[in-house]
């Protein structure tokens, strides 16, 4: 999980969605993800020409909006490399494997709320 409602969260605001990254992975694996998306949202739909917006990393988006959560389909190969493909740093929070990654500039950035490119 990463992106912006990590900022939302530590400024005591409502988040508008929660973005699920999925790495990069063999077919058959993103297959098994999808179909356990559709299994646990029924509801989602396949979003992915709304979301690629230039991004050649991003390969499928399904968003639910009764859960408000957007589960993001992309070409990285690790999480370092996802972060470094954000462009706002308040964006560059992460959790994933029980950690939550945030640097000070990061904490700073949301707390003040300044955008940094």
């Amino acid at each position: 999980m990463a992106g912006g409602c990590w900022a939302s969260q530590l400024q005591g605001e409502k988040y508008r969605d929660i973005d699920v990254f999925i790495l990069d992975c063999p077919n058959s694996d993103k297959e098994s993800i999808r179909g356990a998306i559709m299994a646990d949202y029924e509801e989602s739909k396949n979003k992915t020409e709304d979301y690629v917006r230039n991004n050649e990393k991003v390969t499928e988006v399904w968003t639910s909006k009764r859960y408000k959560t957007q589960f993001i389909f992309t070409k990285h190969k690790t999480r370092k490399d996802l972060i470094e493909d954000f462009d706002y740093v308040h964006c560059k929070t992460s959790y994933t494997e029980g950690k939550l990654y945030i640097t000070r500039k990061i904490y700073d950035a949301i707390i003040n709320k300044h955008l940094i490119v």
